[in-house]
C-alpha cells in the first residue's frame, strides 16, 4: 500500500461496555489464537481494500447520503468462520443492519467503487487463527446502533490499528 492509498472499510464499532464484557469472557474462557485489540472490535459493513486517498471526499459524500434509523443489534451466536476466526454473529440479523449494508453496497457499486462482493455475513471477530471454540458461552452482546464510520486499517509497530476517519449518525428517512 502506497502513501497515496488507504486500506478502507465502513463498519459499526463495538461500544465500550459490550467490548469490556467480551474481553473479560475471552480471557476467562481461554479463547485461543491472536486476540483482536479492544479498540479494533467492529462489524464490517463494506470492505473497500486499498483506495486512492483522493477518493475520500467521494466516499464521505456517499456515506452522508445513507438513510437508516437506529436499530437494536444482538450478537448471540459464537462461530468459527473459515475454520480460523472466532466470531460472534446475530442469530437473526436485524433489518436495519441489512438495509444499511445493502444501501452502502449499492451506492458504492453505482459510484464504481470496488468493494467486497461475497454475500454479507455480519460478525464481530474476537480472535484470528483460533484453533477451536471454548465450551463456555459468551456474554450477551447487544446495543442500539446509532452510527457507523469509515475506517482506515493501518500497520503500526504494535500491530494493526483501525482509525476512524469519520462517523455518521443514523437517522430515519
Amino acid at each position: 500500500m502506497s502513501a497515496s492509498s488507504l486500506r478502507l472499510f465502513f463498519a459499526l464499532s463495538c461500544p465500550p461496555r459490550p467490548a469490556q464484557d467480551l474481553l473479560a469472557w475471552r480471557e476467562q474462557a481461554g479463547l485461543g489464537g491472536h486476540w483482536i485489540s479492544p479498540d479494533n472490535l467492529h462489524i464490517t459493513l463494506a470492505f473497500l481494500d486499498n483506495q486512492p486517498s483522493e477518493r475520500l471526499p467521494a466516499l464521505q459524500a456517499l456515506a452522508s447520503q445513507c438513510v437508516s434509523a437506529p436499530f437494536a443489534l444482538q450478537l448471540d451466536r459464537l462461530s468459527l468462520l473459515d475454520r480460523r476466526f472466532a466470531c460472534l454473529e446475530p442469530t437473526s440479523a436485524p433489518e436495519g443492519l441489512l438495509g444499511l449494508q445493502a444501501q452502502l453496497a449499492a451506492d458504492l457499486t453505482r459510484a464504481g467503487i470496488l468493494h467486497e462482493s461475497r454475500p454479507y455475513r455480519p460478525h464481530l471477530t474476537l480472535s484470528r487463527e483460533c484453533p477451536q471454540l471454548p465450551a463456555s458461552e459468551p456474554p450477551s452482546c447487544s446495543w442500539t446502533v446509532s452510527d457507523y464510520g469509515l475506517y482506515a486499517s493501518e500497520q503500526t509497530p504494535q500491530g494493526v490499528r483501525y482509525r476512524c476517519l469519520q462517523r455518521w449518525v443514523l437517522r430515519p428517512d
